[in-house]
């Protein structure tokens, strides 16, 4: 099977399987009303598979992904180093905006590093901004969210995330970007 018909075939069953969890949850169980279908769902919601969106959502981003994305993202903040007299690296960014210019973006990031009894954690935080309807100039903060984990051995472990796994994905993204925006601005300059 080529890798096409596997990830088509592969999605078919997550939402097969999502259709099945929804019935037994919801106690309409129709057509799925067998003994081995029931003990399959039964056996997917002890384990928790149900709560986790790229298990069961069709075309999820898998968390490899994310903590790819992630791992790189400290890597890319490390080698901007930590400002005089700190022992932890802070840098701040702003992303999601049309273009380069950092007042048009709506997402200011703080991504923090820092080591605590040999293990490196990090944690971003990103603030959405609204601008006002009757003063373009100002931005309000609208809400606050953030991604935390460990960085063991060159791997992203204990990963907790204010965001589901798609927009986990785009955000990191975005602050990737943006990081790599900043850095060659800082670049130029000097």
């Amino acid at each position: 099977m080529d890798e096409g018909k596997y990830i088509l075939s592969a999605r078919k069953t997550q939402y097969q399987i999502s259709r099945i969890i929804a019935a037994v949850e919801s106690g309409r169980t129709g057509e799925y009303n067998t003994p081995m279908v029931f003990l399959l769902a039964t056996i997917l919601l002890a384990a928790g598979s149900a709560g986790t969106p790229s298990a069961v959502v069709p075309g999820a981003i898998p968390d490899e992904s994310n903590r790819a994305h992630l791992l790189r993202i400290c890597e890319e903040v490390r080698s901007m180093g930590a400002r005089p007299g700190e022992n932890f690296i802070q840098q701040e960014f702003f992303a999601g905006g049309p273009d380069d210019d950092d007042t048009n973006k709506d997402l200011h990031v703080v991504v923090l590093l820092h080591s605590e009894s040999g293990v490196e954690k990090v944690t971003v935080q990103v603030t959405r901004f609204e601008r006002d309807k009757k003063d373009r100039n100002v931005k309000t903060a609208k809400e606050t969210k953030s991604i935390k984990a460990e960085i063991i051995k060159g791997a992203v472990k204990n990963l907790v995330s204010d965001y589901d796994d798609r927009a986990q994905h785009d955000i990191l993204e975005q602050i990737l970007r943006a990081i790599i925006q900043k850095k060659n601005l800082l670049k130029e300059k000097r």
